[in-house]
Parts: C-alpha cells; structure tokens; sequence
C-alpha cells in the first residue's frame, strides 16, 4: 500500500483498494454485481457518481463491468462443480444456450458491419448494449443457486423508487444528479421547470409504482407497514409525473390496467381504475400545494398532445425519422444499414442536440429490420414472443403479484419502444429478461418437489 501511495495520489490509491475489494466481493457473490449493474443501468445509482474505464478506443461503463463481474462469479462458482440436478437447473442450461448463442450471432453481425458494409463510428455503442440479453440466464441461475427471488424482486421496484427520488429531487432544485437528459421544459409559461428523461428508467418506475401499490393493499399487513408503502407510492407516482414524459405516463396507465387484470381479473381493474384515479389526483393535489408551478406544468404538458401534433416540433421530425427508415429498409431488406450503419444521409432536418442523429432512431420496432435486416427481425420477433408467453403464463403463476406487476411492466415496454428504444438498450433487455426470468423460476419451483438451490459438492 505504501509503494501505491508514493507512486500515484492517496485518492487513486484508496479508489483502487475500494476497487480490489468490490471486485473480490462480486466474484464472491455475484448478486451484488447483478444487483449493482441494474441499479446503474437505471441511474438508481446516478452514473455522474461512478467514472468510466477507458479501454484504448472505447470507455467500459461501469454497470457494463458489474455485470461482467457477476458473470465471471457465476462462472467460478461452478467450476470444477458437478452438474446441476432438477427442472430449474435445466431451465437455466437452456438460458445460457440461448443467450450465448443469440449473442454470438449478433457478434458475427457486428463484425460483418465493421468490416464489410464500413460501417466503425457506432459499430461497438450499438452492439454492446446486447450483452443485457445474458441477463435472463444470470438472474435465473443466480435463483438457482440459492439467491431468493425476493430479492431480485425487491431490487427492481427499490431500483425504481430510487429514480422517482432522484427526479423529484432534480425537479424540486434544478440540480443534475443523473448521468441522462436533465433539462428546462421550455414551453411557455412553464420555463424554469426543470425536466428529467429517464428513458428505460420508466420501466423500474412503473415496477415501483405497480408493486408499492400491491403492498399498499395487503389486508394482512398492518396499517404502519401500508401507511409506509403507501407514502413510498405516492414518491413513486410523482417521480414519474416529474419525467413530463407523456408517453410513459400513457404506457405506465395501460400496464397498470394489464397488471390489475392479471392479477385478479375484471373486478381488480375496474378497482383499479378508480383507485388509480383517486392516487393520482391526491399526488397532483400535492404537488400543487407544495408547488403550485410545477403542478400546473404537469397538467399543461398532459393538455398539450393535439397542440404539439398541430405545431409539428417533435411530432412532425419523428415521422420524418420513421419515413427515411421505411425508405431504407424497403430498399436494404436483407441485411439494412449494418449495426451502427448510418441511413438519414444529408436530407435530415431534425434536432441534431445528439451526435450520433444520422444513425439514431426513436421507434425502437423500426430499428431491428433497420440496422439487422431479416435477422433483426426475427430477433425483435423472438423478445415478443417471449414477452407475450410470460404474460399469459403470469395470468396462472402460483405469484400472481410478482408476475402480474411483470406482465404491466412488459406492456410499458411495448409501449414505450415506439417513441424510444427500449428492446435496443442494456437497462431495458435487462429489465424484461429479469422479470421473464422471475416469472419462469416462481412458476417452475412451484412444480418441483426437491429445490436446487444448493451447489453439488
């Protein structure tokens, strides 16, 4: 330790020492890297905090070595082990399988990009984020392996709460915490309203919110505890009508009435309509009289969907943006523009406030078909599928809350992957392949007689 601290500053040298010991931590457990990459990814834990690796020609994101970290744990953990025994473990094989060899043709895609259609400037920022796909097979193996689903649950929706937090914070004092798009909302009257775009972020909020309000409504829990859960729903809420996200806010309602129907049928949505209801307009009444400036910008930014069509800002470029897609693919139908090909060419004349807005797309659908071509589409075709099974098998999981506030969370998704890319990001595979995943293992270890939850000596 000495010798480090006369070579470099005490500052570096106790980073690295925290570093050593974080890395020695997650390849012991590897939950608590799993857990430290979804907190990242999701800003829980707000990425101006933690500092990128620079490697040469591109920088490691710190969530993206958590996540790595977990992986290289899993690994050790089991070598030299005999196989595992059980359904669950045989589940769990079959994940890795799928999501090595999904990976590894995207990889094989990638490099066709960069070396035979030219395509290098967002080559490696377009594929990287594909390394979320082992997330399903890490999060179920680490359930295996003893890890409670509890607490991959618990870190979702906690996750969540802790973005509305961050929101309502950077809303309430114009601060940036969050490495994301912290800006003015700049429309009129409600200049110096200070507006947070979370991004796939929406996804834990909407968990947060959909769960909070399951515990809030437990009848056999006390009234402290639903009291609590109760104030935390409210923070939740509030976080997401501070996003001024008019899409999410859309996308959050329509999940919330799925996750009401999943869990108990039409009698529970229509109660949830009207609960939904009456929550949203005490947290609005709050906001007003804490704020009153901030609740009238909400109310403004929900009134003003007709009039932004009719302005053609955001409305009028984003079709522009989806028609020079179409063109595109209509034209490059195999294989499209390549991962990180660029298809706008020099006629765009949408914001340019992102570098990268000649290979960028909003509609996530567009995308896969756009920069993958076939492949990309049967890809896209397969998260569907995927999705739309674990649904309809939540409707019958012996955990109806858990799995029902995962179906919302899935409709929130497919929702939210029309004016954003949700399916193309690491935070949103993450999230949709974590929650398949509980959705698999809570209903497949209700079918099991003997748990595989120990390792074989």
């Amino acid at each position: 330790m000495g010798l480090v601290v006369a070579v470099v500053s005490p500052v570096l040298a106790v980073a690295f020492v925290f570093a050593v010991l974080g890395a020695a931590a997650i390849l012991r457990w590897p939950e608590i890297g799993f857990g430290v990459a979804v907190a990242l990814s999701l800003q829980a834990i707000p990425g101006t905090w933690t500092p990128d690796i620079p490697l040469g020609f591109f920088k490691l994101k710190m969530y993206e070595l958590a996540f790595v970290g977990s992986l290289a744990g899993v690994f050790f953990r089991h070598l030299g082990k005999s196989k595992q025994k059980g359904e669950l473990a045989s589940v769990a094989r079959r994940e890795w399988a799928w999501a090595f060899s999904t990976l590894l043709l995207i990889t094989l895609a990638a490099i066709y990009s960069r070396y035979y259609m030219g395509n290098s400037e967002m080559v490696l920022s377009t594929t990287r984020p594909y390394l979320a796909l082992l997330s399903i097979a890490l999060a179920y193996q680490l359930m295996v392996d003893g890890t409670p689903w509890q607490r991959l649950d618990q870190l979702l929706w906690i996750s969540g709460l802790l973005v509305s937090g961050i929101v309502i914070i950077q809303l309430v004092t114009g601060w940036k915490i969050m490495d994301a798009r912290v800006e003015d909302l700049g429309l009129s009257s409600n200049t110096g309203i200070t507006r947070s775009i979370t991004g796939v972020g929406t996804l834990a909020q909407a968990y947060a919110i959909y769960r909070l309000s399951q515990l809030t409504s437990r009848q056999a829990a006390s009234p402290a505890f639903r009291l609590i859960m109760a104030a935390l729903l409210i923070v939740a809420i509030l976080g997401l009508l501070g996003t001024f996200t008019r899409g999410a806010w859309i996308a959050t309602a329509m999940g919330a009435l799925v996750t009401a129907y999943v869990f108990n049928g039409w009698r529970q949505l229509f109660k949830t309509l009207i609960a939904g209801t009456v929550v949203l307009v005490m947290s609005l009444a709050l906001t007003f009289i804490v704020n009153p400036r901030i609740g009238e910008a909400m109310v403004d930014r929900a009134l003003s969907v007709s009039g932004e069509i009719q302005s053609g800002s955001s409305y009028d470029w984003r079709r522009q943006e989806n028609s020079m897609a179409v063109e595109y693919i209509s034209s490059h139908p195999l294989m499209g523009a390549g991962l990180g090909g660029a298809y706008k060419g020099g006629s765009w004349n949408g914001p340019g406030s992102f570098i990268n807005n000649e290979f960028f797309i909003h509609n996530g659908y567009l995308g896969f078909p756009l920069f993958m071509g076939v492949f990309g589409v049967g890809l896209l075709g397969y998260f569907l599928l995927r999705m739309i099974r674990a649904i309809l098998a939540a409707r019958y999981s012996a955990n109806r809350e858990v799995a029902s506030a995962a179906a919302g969370v899935f409709v929130v998704a497919l929702i939210s992957n029309i004016p954003g890319p949700v399916f193309s990001k690491f935070a949103g595979l993450l999230i949709v392949f974590l929650l398949i995943a509980l959705i698999r293992f809570t209903g497949a270890a209700n079918t099991e007689s003997e748990p595989v939850n120990k390792l074989p000596q």
